[in-house]
C-alpha cells in the first residue's frame, strides 16, 4: 500500500534539506564543469551528468545517516529511508514525471511493486525540473509515482543556483558587430538610390 503524503513528509522531514543540497550542488557542479565544455553538453548529457551528480552527493550526504541505506542495484541507486522508502534521483518534465527507459526494474519501480532483492517499501522520486529555457533548476520535487501519473508529489522549492539569463536590456552590453548578409546589403543599396 502507498504511503500517504502526510506520511511520507513525516519520514523525510529530516532529509529534505540533505535531498534538496543533493541536487542544488549537482546543478552548480554541472554549470562548473559547463564552463569547460560549453558546446557539446546536449540535453541528455546534461540529464546523465546530473544524474550522477546527484549521486554522488547522496552518497556524501547521507554516508552514515540513521536510518538510511545507500544501495546499487543493477545499475539503478536508491536512498532507503527507514526500510519503507525507496528514493532514486531523476529529471522532470512538466507533469513532474521522469523519462525512462522501459525495463521491468523501472516498470516494477513506478508501479510500486517491490523490486528484487529490496524489502516491501514505497518508491519515490527526488527530481527537478528545468526553467523553460534550460537555463536555471525551477522546482525540486519529491514525487510519489503511480504508473504514468503521481499520486501525489511535495515542493522541495529551490533555494539559489546558477542563473545563466543574460541581462539584454543592461546599458554595459558590449557593441557586437552587426553581420549583414550580401542579399540584404544590395537591397538596402537599391533603396538608397
Amino acid at each position: 500500500m502507498t504511503l500517504s503524503k502526510e506520511e511520507a513528509e513525516f519520514i523525510l522531514a529530516p532529509h529534505k534539506l540533505r535531498l534538496q543540497n543533493c541536487i542544488e550542488s549537482a546543478w552548480n557542479d554541472l554549470h562548473r564543469l559547463k564552463e569547460y565544455l560549453p558546446h557539446i553538453v546536449t540535453p541528455r548529457t546534461r540529464a546523465n551528468l546530473m544524474h550522477d551528480f546527484m549521486v554522488s552527493h547522496a552518497r556524501n550526504e547521507f554516508d552514515g545517516v540513521k536510518n538510511v541505506r545507500l544501495c546499487d542495484m543493477n545499475g539503478l541507486f536508491l536512498l532507503i529511508l527507514e526500510e519503507r522508502i525507496n528514493i532514486k534521483f531523476k529529471k522532470l518534465n512538466d507533469d513532474k514525471m521522469p523519462s525512462n527507459i522501459p525495463t521491468q526494474q523501472n516498470d516494477f519501480f513506478m508501479q510500486q511493486l517491490d523490486l528484487p532483492g529490496i524489502e516491501s517499501a514505497n518508491n519515490l522520486i527526488a527530481g527537478y525540473e528545468l526553467n523553460t529555457l534550460a537555463t536555471d533548476l525551477h522546482e525540486i520535487t519529491i514525487t510519489c509515482p503511480m504508473g504514468n501519473r503521481n499520486e501525489w508529489y511535495i515542493n522541495l522549492g529551490y533555494s539559489a543556483g546558477i542563473n545563466n539569463v543574460i541581462d539584454i536590456t543592461s546599458p554595459n552590453k558590449p557593441d557586437l558587430p552587426i553581420r549583414v548578409s550580401e542579399k540584404h546589403k544590395k537591397v538596402a543599396k537599391e533603396s538608397n538610390v
